[in-house]
C-alpha cells in the first residue's frame, strides 16, 4: 500500500502542480501576458490537463490491477510509440530538449501501461533535475546490450545525493528532492 501511495502521489503531483502554477500565473498576473501568450498558455492548460487524465486512468488501471492480482500483458510494443508518447506528455515543458535515440527500431514484448507509466515517471524525475540547467537535456536510448533489449535514460542534471541514492533501496526511506 505504500508503494502504491508514493506512485500515485508522485504521478499525480507533478502535472496537477504544474496546471496550477498555469492558473495562477494567469489569474495574478494578467498583465504579464500579451494575447499570443494567452493562447500559449491555454495550449498548456490544456495539454497539462489531458497528460493529468491519461496519467489518472493509467494508475488506476494499475491500482484495479494490483488489488485482483493483475498480472501484465505482454505484447509487442513499438518503442518510437513510447517516445511520441513521452514528447505528447511532456510538450508543455517549455525549453526542455529530449533527445529520443533508437537505431534499432526497437520492438519491446512488455506490457505497454507499465512501461509508459516507468517511462513517463523517470522523464518526470529527470525534467525536475533539469531545470535548473541553462540548457536543460534528457536523453532516451533504446538498444540491446548483452542480447537483452534496453531503455535507458540519462540527463545533465546535478545528479542524487547519497542520501537520495539510498532510499532507493529502503522502502522506509523518505526523501523529498
Amino acid at each position: 500500500k505504500a508503494s502504491f501511495f508514493g506512485i500515485l502521489s508522485h504521478d499525480l503531483r507533478s502535472p496537477v502542480a504544474r496546471l496550477v502554477s498555469f492558473l495562477r500565473l494567469q489569474k495574478e498576473s494578467p498583465e504579464m501576458l500579451n494575447e499570443e501568450m494567452k493562447v500559449q498558455y491555454e495550449g498548456r492548460i490544456r495539454t497539462a490537463a489531458e497528460n493529468l487524465l491519461d496519467t489518472m486512468e493509467s494508475v488506476l488501471a494499475w491500482s484495479k490491477g494490483q488489488m485482483q492480482h493483475f498480472t501484465p500483458k505482454p505484447e509487442p510494443i513499438i518503442v518510437d510509440d513510447l517516445f511520441h508518447y513521452v514528447i505528447k506528455h511532456f510538450e508543455e515543458v517549455h525549453d526542455l530538449n529530449i533527445i529520443f535515440r533508437n537505431p534499432e527500431k526497437l520492438v519491446l514484448h512488455s506490457d505497454p501501461e507499465f512501461v509508459k507509466t516507468i517511462m513517463r515517471n523517470f522523464t518526470d524525475n529527470a525534467a525536475k533535475a533539469v531545470k535548473y540547467n541553462t540548457e536543460p537535456m534528457i536523453v532516451w536510448t533504446a538498444g540491446h546490450r548483452n542480447g537483452r533489449p534496453f531503455l535507458s535514460i540519462e540527463d545533465n542534471g546535478p545528479g542524487a545525493k547519497e542520501e537520495q541514492l539510498k532510499a532507493l533501496f529502503d522502502e522506509k526511506a523518505e526523501v523529498i528532492a
